[in-house]
């Protein structure tokens, strides 16, 4: 073998090895689908109708994906949490790779903004980049999101 054979065989076995670490490190299934159903109605907006809404561009799915895993984990040691007022708006998020459901969750955003995921895990929001994000990808203002009146 020639010198420049070796180095060329070489460089194909390192790709080789980084391609299959990366493919083993990629996370599970990446969403491309977010169904997002209001379950209950705010306070001050009670006559509001519910809604469903599907959101199937990739990249505004992937992002309020991403800013869900993001969400603070909630590690509660005395039990009691003092959170402002709940107004008692809820939405349930559901997020699919082609047609598997990969993740569920269940937002309240007002009151403690927590977050149930379908697998067990309870997050929540301290900031506003998960409800902005969220709120654009819906097409509503994030006063719209919180009190539900539009879709």
């Amino acid at each position: 073998m020639t010198r420049l054979t070796k180095v060329g065989a070489l460089i194909a076995v390192v790709l080789l090895v980084a391609a299959t670490i990366g493919y083993l490190m990629m996370p599970g299934p990446k969403p491309d689908k977010l169904v997002v159903t209001k379950i209950s109605n705010n306070l001050y907006a009670p006559d509001a109708p519910m809604f469903s809404k599907t959101i199937t561009n990739p990249n505004a799915v992937q992002l309020v994906y991403g800013d869900l895993q993001a969400l603070t984990k909630v590690h509660l040691t005395s039990g009691v949490q003092d959170c402002p007022p709940e107004e008692g708006i809820a939405y349930r998020l559901d997020f699919y790779s082609g047609s598997r459901l990969i993740l569920s969750a269940e937002y309240g955003p007002t009151g403690c903004f927590d977050v149930q995921l379908s697998n067990g895990v309870e997050r929540y929001d301290e900031g506003t980049k998960f409800d902005n994000d969220l709120a654009q990808a819906l097409g509503v203002t994030s006063q719209q999101f919180v009190l539900g009146t539009s879709p």
